[in-house]
């Protein structure tokens, strides 16, 4: 019996120490909690004096992943002709720097934040604060990852240079296009729309709430693993089925879709 309770005990404090440990961690990064961002094994924080504040230009060489961690608003990653990584926000007035942007480019990781808190602004309005992100054409190789965290915000990915996209939110729509072989959403509510210009290797989507749209062209083939709450599924592409399973032609990509109450289409583009 004593063992037993010294056995309890000695987990006890374990799990205590543990807290407070992280409770420390938090105060010094000095950075909200963004739902589960805390536990989030990708994420990296770094120290807040690392941290450069505004919009910037980053040198796309050697930047292999981007990690976007936004409380709220609109976030657009788009692709133009230039040389370098653009960061840039929009908001309707000027703000306090605890209210701007933040960044840090560190070991071919380049990592954007907008946390939530605010000084004397009340920023939480999707339409007063948009992050602008912009990838150039010209890269020599293509990004291997983006990871996008939310709590609620609009979503808009456009890129042809990307090879995997990882979006984590709570709330708002997501709409994605261009060519990425891997894309992996999770979503509370809202909805989803996927259109591109080539067959993606993979699909991956967790939705509670919320209709699913995939866009794609005529291809060699892919199988469609899907379970529905409530909504129909609709599929432009003759598919070989039995319930809630569906393969076209032969199986070169796996679409895996789990929706607990809306639609799932998968379209076929011209």
């Amino acid at each position: 019996m004593k063992a037993g309770r010294a056995f309890i005990l000695k987990i006890v404090v374990i799990i205590l120490i543990a807290g407070a440990a992280l409770s420390v961690w938090d105060r010094g990064n000095g950075f909200f909690k963004l739902g589960t961002a805390g536990m989030d094994p990708y994420t990296f924080f770094g120290e807040l004096k690392e941290y450069s504040t505004g919009e910037a230009q980053i040198p796309s060489g050697h930047i292999k992943q981007i990690d976007v961690i936004w409380a709220w608003g609109n976030i657009e990653i788009s692709e133009y002709e230039g040389d370098y990584i653009v960061v840039d926000e929009a908001y309707k007035e000027d703000l306090s720097d605890i209210d701007r942007i933040k960044f840090l480019s560190k070991n071919g990781k380049l990592i954007i934040r907008y946390n939530g808190n605010t000084s004397e602004n009340n920023l939480k309005n999707l339409n007063n604060k948009t992050l602008y992100l912009k990838i150039p054409q010209g890269i020599k190789e293509d990004i291997n990852l983006i990871k996008i965290m939310t709590d609620e915000a609009y979503i808009s990915v456009a890129s042809d240079h990307v090879e995997n996209l990882v979006v984590s939110s709570k709330k708002g729509n997501v709409n994605i296009s261009g060519d990425i072989e891997d894309i992996k959403i999770q979503e509370d509510s809202g909805h989803i729309n996927i259109e591109m210009d080539s067959r993606p290797d993979d699909i991956e989507i967790r939705t509670n709430t919320g209709n699913t749209t995939i866009q794609i062209p005529e291809n060699n083939g892919f199988k469609v693993d899907y379970k529905i709450g409530e909504g129909r599924f609709l599929c432009d592409f003759p598919l070989i089925s039995r319930s809630h399973y569906g393969i076209y032609k032969k199986v070169e990509s796996k679409f895996e879709i789990r929706s607990a109450k809306g639609n799932l289409s998968i379209k076929k583009t011209a």
